[in-house]
């Protein structure tokens, strides 16, 4: 499986982005104490990157904080590597924990970012990448894990309009935000499930036919 990424859309940049992403980091057991920083450049746009530490693995946080943003473009994107797959770990223990913490990241900085829609993707995931500000406008299919604000979700014609009729796992986060998780595949292969109860959680239930 190629790498996959964690991108935040948002129509407003929210401020202290970088103070706010570091400190659900570090609620969640990343060590950020000392973080990785660095500046990057890619087609002539800057990104500020910092690596965030977990017991041994860790993320990349790549911020694009340019007055000039594309609205199109994400202001935060995490590179998740190949660790959504479970044949990248070799205990499903393993798996199972990084991937609790993996979900509970993506679901906790969509909600402080005030994120409209935050996709968990293959790359270059063209089909559930916003090409515009207007998200709905050219997303054509439903990532591996997605969160959407109830606004989107319904502009998108719900879940049934982007052909997932009954996903494997809803759930609804504290502040309204819905996740999505069209499949049981990878997961299970690595005997993965999101949680049914979880502080940040509002509800959440299963779809055990798909």
């Amino acid at each position: 499986m190629p790498t996959t990424v964690a991108a935040f859309y948002t129509s407003d940049m929210p401020d202290a982005i970088i103070e706010t992403t570091l400190d659900i980091c570090n609620s969640i057991g990343f060590e950020t104490e000392n973080v990785a920083e660095r500046q990057s450049e890619v087609d002539g746009v800057q990104f500020h990157n910092i690596n965030v530490p977990f017991n041994g693995w860790d993320l990349n946080l790549k911020f694009n904080l340019n007055n000039d943003r594309d609205p199109a473009e994400p202001p935060l994107s995490i590179g998740l590597g190949k660790r959504i797959d479970p044949s990248y770990v070799s205990e499903d223990a393993t798996y199972q924990r990084r991937m609790d913490v993996i979900f509970e990241l993506v679901c906790r900085v969509a909600s402080a970012l005030n994120a409209d829609y935050a996709p968990v993707f293959i790359t270059p995931g063209v089909s559930v990448r916003p090409e515009t500000a207007q998200v709905t406008d050219s997303v054509e299919d439903v990532p591996y894990i997605g969160v959407y604000t109830k606004a989107i979700l319904d502009d998108l014609g719900v879940v049934d309009g982007l052909g997932t009729p009954s996903p494997w796992y809803t759930a609804e986060l504290d502040d309204g935000r819905i996740v999505v998780i069209p499949s049981a595949e990878p997961w299970t292969e690595g005997g993965w499930e999101p949680p049914i109860t979880a502080d940040f959680l509002a509800s959440a239930e299963f779809n055990r036919d798909s």
